[in-house]
C-alpha cells in the first residue's frame, strides 16, 4: 500500500492537486451552475487575491457571512490559500447574535459577499 500523498497537505494544496489532475471534471453542481475543478481553483485564487489586497494575511481570522452556495467554498479555499482562518457565520444570525460572535472572535475582515470590499478603516474586533 502506498503512502497517502495528502497526509501533510493543506486544503488548498489538495484542491490544487485534484484540479491539476482533473481540471475539467465537476467539482460542484449547484442549482444554477456546474463548476469544474479548474474553475473552483480560479475563483478561490480570485478571492485570495482580494483578501490580500485588503491586507488579510496568514493567521488572520476572516468572518464569512454567506449562504450555502458555491461562493462560500470559493471564500473558504481562498482564505486557505493565504493561510487565513475562516470564522463561519450563519446567514440567519440576527444582529445581536453577530455582535456577540464577533466580540469573542478576533476577525480581521468580515465578509458578506463573494467579493470582499475594503472598509475605510480596518475593523478591530475585541478578543
Amino acid at each position: 500500500m502506498s503512502a497517502n500523498p495528502f497526509l501533510d497537505a493543506t486544503a488548498a494544496q489538495m484542491l490544487a492537486a485534484v484540479a491539476t489532475r482533473f481540471p475539467d471534471r465537476e467539482a460542484l453542481v449547484a442549482t444554477d451552475r456546474r463548476i469544474s475543478y479548474a474553475d473552483m481553483v480560479r475563483e478561490a485564487q480570485r478571492f485570495a487575491r482580494a483578501l490580500l489586497a485588503l491586507g488579510v494575511g496568514k493567521g488572520d481570522n476572516v468572518a464569512l457571512w454567506l449562504p450555502n452556495r458555491p461562493a462560500w467554498l470559493f471564500a473558504q479555499y481562498g482564505a486557505a490559500m493565504i493561510g487565513a482562518v475562516v470564522v463561519a457565520l450563519n446567514p440567519r444570525y440576527r444582529a445581536h447574535e453577530l455582535a456577540y460572535i464577533l466580540s469573542i472572535r478576533a476577525c480581521s475582515r468580515p465578509s458578506s459577499s463573494a467579493s470582499p470590499t475594503r472598509s475605510s478603516t480596518r475593523p478591530r474586533w475585541p478578543t
